[in-house]
């Protein structure tokens, strides 16, 4: 398995963008069929939404800057990422995801069918 670095010494706003940098790779690599690449991504996205919850403050908030990114998945992975920090805007940008005709549509809706159900829990 490969290891995530430390990301304790960097700064939020690097973080904030190497989200948005793993989350258009995991895009590709999904859309390549390279699992293999996919879940070492989806790793590293998990560290730094870690990393970001460990700051004081919990400052997976600084995420909502991706809210307008040009890339839906990004947006997508943010409003995820930041349900518990910031979740009337999150709900709001998977509502808006949802009723789009974006690949991410689905997954958006699946998302918000979970936290409804109970099935996600804030954190």
């Amino acid at each position: 398995m490969t290891t995530v670095p430390d990301l304790s010494s960097t700064k939020v706003d690097a973080l904030v963008a190497n989200f948005a940098d793993v989350a258009l790779r995991m895009e590709q690599a999904d859309i390549d069929g390279r699992l293999a690449l996919y879940k070492k991504l989806y790793r590293q996205k998990v560290a730094i939404q870690t990393e970001l919850r460990a700051r004081p403050g919990d400052q997976r908030i600084a995420l909502l800057a991706l809210y307008d990114h040009p890339s839906m998945e990004v947006r997508f992975l943010a409003a995820q990422a930041t349900r518990s920090v910031a979740p009337v805007e999150a709900r709001r940008v998977l509502e808006r995801i949802s009723a789009s005709s974006w690949p991410q549509a689905g997954s958006a809706g699946m998302s918000l069918h979970a936290w409804d159900s109970g099935v996600w829990e804030p954190d």
